[in-house]
């Protein structure tokens, strides 16, 4: 009897631990982060793999279509799950995303037969609500009823379901100025990432809390997540996420006042974004030195570094960035004893934020 016990354990236990067990839970992983990484690209990579019409009414429709088209119905069932989520995002490029995404999700609702899929469908409808009216009170009811369908993570589809509403919920949270809350959702959002034992996640975040802990004025402890963040992510092949996280912590020390050490890092994303042809960061990059050189009254160094942010952001054609530009460089030339070039910045600064219809205070 024991023999035989211990066959069956050598039999089940490859199937546990089975390569296409693993390379499904991988796949799940890299989707995720695909999806935070790029939505955009993540969204082309999926609508390649479905360019048929997705309509159906109830399950049976479903069946049809997921076997005309090749799929099982568990297959479509996720790649639609993705598809309304990354509609979602922003600046996915598409038209209506938000009408699609409703569109999917009532479809989803009538197929949603499992506590996953019920909780999937009440974070989307949060998300939704949150984006597209604002009405954050009902998105956090939503995303609270989704986690209610759901118990401790047993798999990682779940755990990085859990993951998501997390972080979505505790980003309501902030929005809506409920710190505690936000912090509690945001922990366990950090929890969750280190339970799924990938670094980019673990990351992301550090530096989540890095951010909520920067606006929150508790700079020292925002020091820590992005200092940790930033050994995290330097295990990994992802150059953008790591000057991303340099320029955040740049952006802490200047607020810390610690001007070698932010300009240091300012500095280290400069060149990192350099070699990313990133302008947009870039330009935030030749920033964040500015001000460094700004608030310890080295106006001459921080009109220097206003002037290249604003070739930059003349050469990608961001008027609001431009129109920033010259408010600051108004105010440098001020505080540098040339009250006539302020003046003109001023004026250039003024013209702009009318063309945009924007204020500044």
């Amino acid at each position: 009897m024991t023999m035989r016990l211990l066959l069956l354990g050598y039999l089940i236990l490859p199937l546990l631990f089975s390569p296409i067990a693993f390379s499904a839970q991988s796949q799940l992983v890299a989707q995720e982060i695909k999806l935070r990484e790029s939505s955009a690209e993540f969204y082309q990579d999926l609508i390649n793999t479905i360019p048929f019409e997705l309509t159906f009414n109830n399950e049976v429709e479903f069946s049809r279509l997921a076997q005309e088209q090749g799929f099982t119905e568990d297959d479509l069932k996720e790649r639609l799950q993705w598809l309304a989520r990354v509609y979602l995002e922003p600046r996915v490029g598409v038209d209506n995303p938000i009408s699609k995404a409703a569109q999917l999700i009532a479809s989803l609702t009538n197929i949603a037969n499992t506590p996953f899929d019920k909780s999937y469908i009440l974070m989307l409808k949060a998300r939704k609500v949150g984006r597209e009216k604002q009405d954050y009170q009902q998105s956090i009811e939503l995303y609270n009823q989704s986690l209610k369908q759901l118990n401790d993570a047993e798999d990682i589809a779940t755990t990085l379901l859990l993951h998501t509403i997390h972080y979505q919920l505790g980003d309501v949270y902030r929005i809506t100025l409920h710190k505690s809350q936000a912090l509690v959702h945001f922990n366990q959002y950090r929890e969750l990432a280190y339970q799924l034992r990938e670094g980019y996640l673990i990351a992301q975040a550090e530096a989540t809390l890095g951010l909520f802990f920067n606006r929150d004025e508790q700079y020292t402890k925002a020091l820590q997540h992005y200092i940790e963040a930033i050994r995290v992510s330097e295990g990994l092949d992802k150059p953008f996420l790591q000057s991303v996280l340099t320029l955040r912590l740049a952006r802490v020390y200047r607020d810390l006042e610690s001007w070698d050490e932010s300009l240091e890092y300012a500095h280290k994303a400069a060149d990192g974004f350099k070699a990313l042809n990133n302008d947009n960061y870039l330009s935030s990059c030749m920033t964040v030195i500015a001000m460094v050189y700004a608030n310890q009254g080295k106006w001459n160094q921080a009109i220097d570094y206003y002037l290249n942010a604003q070739q930059i952001d003349v050469k990608r054609g961001n008027l609001t960035a431009q129109a920033l530009n010259f408010h600051n460089l108004g105010e440098a030339y001020f505080n540098n004893a040339e009250p006539k070039t302020a003046l003109d910045f001023l004026i250039k600064a003024n013209s702009l934020f009318l063309q945009k219809k924007v204020s500044i205070t």
